[in-house]
């Protein structure tokens, strides 16, 4: 692992809303989205869910985690309040 961080609340409301956003602006076939997540049909729904379920919910102990796909990081954010 490369590093960690500590988000507060807010900076996960702000990254939550900004990739919910990005997805929804650039739809499925972004090839950002592609390769985070995919070409299966039901990705985009369920991506746009799980970041819509996040930013409703209770943020106490929520993991970010990149698995790497890219070979650039590995980065583990945990949320604190």
């Amino acid at each position: 692992m490369l590093g960690s961080a500590r988000l507060t609340p807010s900076d996960t409301w702000e990254m939550a809303t900004f990739a919910r956003d990005y997805a929804a602006t650039n739809g499925p076939e972004d090839p950002i989205f592609t390769q985070y997540f995919g070409t299966d049909p039901k990705a985009f729904s369920a991506v746009i869910g799980i970041w819509e379920a996040l930013l409703t919910s209770n943020k106490n102990g929520v993991i970010f985690r990149c698995d790497n796909p890219d070979g650039v990081s590995s980065l583990v954010v945990m949320v604190s309040s």
